[in-house]
């Protein structure tokens, strides 16, 4: 339910139509985790303690969770991924994807590293 409401808060930024955002049907999770990897892996699109945060440029960046909403997924595509990014970060030592995200010493180079980790998982 909290998810849902996440998901719902987030898509509803009037700002995300203006970015990458994709409307797609039938992704697989593979498929979700790829292109939420590739919006993360832009230089400062990765965040901590936010699901957003606005630069003075007016350029967006996300935590983990706030890019993989981004994508407008149905509920059962957003948790299918979420559940293969916390199982990674569990993997690894923490409670989850958003644990992991926040914790203070995390780089977007681990957070795409952990993306790596989910996707090898989802083949």
């Amino acid at each position: 339910m909290i998810a849902r409401a996440i998901v719902r808060a987030i898509t509803s930024w009037p700002e995300i139509s203006q970015l990458t955002l994709r409307k797609r049907q039938n992704m697989t999770t593979k498929e979700i985790l790829l292109e939420t990897k590739t919006l993360l892996s832009k230089p400062g699109a990765w965040t901590q303690g936010t699901y957003r945060r606005i630069n003075e440029n007016q350029e967006n960046s996300y935590c983990i969770v706030g890019a993989l909403s981004c994508l407008q997924l149905s509920y059962g595509e957003y948790c299918a991924a979420r559940d293969k990014l916390n199982k990674a970060a569990q993997k690894i030592g923490y409670a989850g994807a958003i644990n992991f995200n926040d914790c203070p010493g995390t780089t977007q180079a681990m957070v795409l590293d952990l993306f790596t980790m989910a996707i090898l998982d989802s083949e």
